[in-house]
């Protein structure tokens, strides 16, 4: 099974996801991968992990296809988030939330929020889920409304 986004989406009794939905103005709390094996990628507090889905969860998880991610293209993937595990460096940072908020550009800390990770990873293998947007100020609503992304019917 190819690589999938996961975009959390009014999960109740989530802190950070309630925060995230007031800053960004939008229905979705956070956002990751469901790798093919079936397991939850992501980038939460501290740093990227990955874990299996909470059943409690999965109700609140919208799984999306993504346009022009043809076999080589998801081995590609499969490969960065290995190396991005592998290397254990990327930290998840609340400051970036407010940075998106008022614009402000991230340093190159290694430090982002989990929708800036999905986003530089699918830009890494050239599908960028957002053609007019930069990295610095994705949020899990963006994300959420990218025609990049789609469900199937």
């Amino acid at each position: 099974m190819n690589v999938r986004v996961a975009i959390w989406s009014k999960h109740p009794g989530d802190l950070l996801g309630e925060a995230i939905d007031f800053i960004t103005h939008g229905p979705a709390q956070h956002a990751g991968f469901i790798r093919g094996d079936g397991r939850i990628h992501e980038l939460y507090l501290p740093k990227i992990r990955e874990r299996a889905m909470l059943p409690a969860e999965a109700p609140y998880v919208l799984a999306f296809d993504i346009h022009g991610l043809t076999p080589d293209l998801n081995a590609k993937l499969e490969r960065h988030l290995d190396t991005y595990l592998a290397a254990d460096v990327t930290r998840y940072s609340i400051p970036d939330l407010f940075r998106i908020l008022f614009n402000i550009e991230r340093p190159q800390d290694g430090a982002m929020v989990c929708s800036q990770y999905v986003f530089q990873h699918l830009k890494m293998i050239g599908l960028p889920p957002l053609v007019r947007c930069e990295s610095d100020f994705i949020s899990p609503r963006d994300l959420l409304y990218s025609p990049v992304l789609y469900t199937q019917p």
